[in-house]
């Protein structure tokens, strides 16, 4: 079992999604998971993290699965997401921009996917962020 791991300071969609690891502890799975975080928005792939690591695909998935509950590519789309997000909130940035520095090769893929996985498009879930921080806080 993977121990002294912190969960990603991100909104996260599940339970399983909260106990995510950031920090490197010295094994395969930890570093694996880092390198992860560390290149997620560069567009990286599976592929790319078993090379890393110097491990099959077929190894690593299962680690994954068995230690954290998620594939890698998921771990991989998880950090990318939370990575737009951050810049839906606290950049005007537009859409293109965001797509490309979150490792999306299109905005378009970036807003089908985002619409998917949260409901909305990136947009209105912008929209909707920004009007919630601007209403005055209770004092």
């Amino acid at each position: 079992m993977i121990t002294g791991w912190q969960p990603l300071q991100c909104s996260a969609r599940s339970p399983r999604e909260a106990r995510l690891p950031v920090r490197d502890d010295g094994t395969i799975l930890g570093r694996a998971v880092k390198f992860i975080h560390e290149n997620a928005t560069r567009g990286i792939h599976v592929r790319d993290v078993a090379a890393h690591i110097r491990a099959s695909r077929r190894w690593l998935d299962g680690q994954f699965v068995e230690q954290l509950g998620r594939t890698p590519h998921e771990e991989i789309v998880r950090v990318q997401f939370a990575r737009v997000e951050r810049l839906l909130i606290d950049t005007d940035l537009p859409l293109e921009e965001i797509a490309g520095q979150c490792g999306f090769r299109h905005a378009e893929y970036m807003s089908v996917a985002f619409k998917r996985r949260y409901g909305v498009s990136p947009s209105r879930w912008r929209g909707h962020r920004a009007r919630r921080s601007r209403r005055p806080q209770p004092a």
